[in-house]
């Protein structure tokens, strides 16, 4: 085996010298702090950039006369950092999506021409604002619509997706006068 030793009789270049950090307790605590500080980001990203919606508002429904129509209302507030745009509405068992709109709240009944007084999807809301989502459903089963619940697509101004349920089951916006689901 083989082993080469440094050549003694070299002169050591001194601008090299000049290039080698010399060690440090404070840059090593800013580095090991920093590196905490990306982890933490990271791990907070996910509630803070990823689009959603608050569900703890109110939901409301209006049954079209004489049709099997419904549209649903939903009392939302976007949550995230960014602007949240509301991209569709997923059909569920039994029920079929004819049209969503996203309005202003101004916590009235279901309206009767959401088409004409909202924005049809897709549509943007501000974090925070009060919101309300218009599903309109062409009921094809009602026992299997009844248990459904209504999921919606969001994106944050970032481009981050998220999907998340309206809350309850379309169960309630069925019920008849004699507690049924299909009437």
């Amino acid at each position: 085996m083989t082993t080469t030793t440094p050549r003694t009789d070299e002169p050591v270049d001194p601008t090299l010298a000049t290039l080698v950090p010399r060690r440090s307790r404070l840059r090593d605590a800013a580095a090991v702090t920093a590196g905490v500080l990306v982890v933490l980001l990271a791990l907070a990203s996910a509630t803070v950039l990823r689009p959603g919606f608050d569900g703890s508002w109110a939901a409301g429904a209006r049954q079209i006369d004489g049709t099997d129509r419904l549209d649903t209302q939903y009392w939302r507030v976007p949550t995230g950092w960014t602007t949240v745009t509301l991209l569709g509405v997923e059909d569920v068992p039994g029920a079929t999506v004819e049209g969503a709109w996203l309005l202003p709240s101004d916590g009235t009944s279901v309206p009767s021409d959401p088409a004409g007084e909202g924005d049809p999807l897709p549509a943007s809301a501000a974090p925070g604002t009060e919101v309300q989502v218009v599903v309109r459903w062409r009921v094809t089963d009602c026992e299997r619509a009844a248990a459904a619940t209504p999921v919606v697509h969001l994106r944050s101004a970032l481009g981050l997706r998220s999907t998340v349920d309206l809350g309850g089951t379309l169960g309630d916006s069925l019920l008849g006068e004699d507690g049924r689901a299909c009437h």
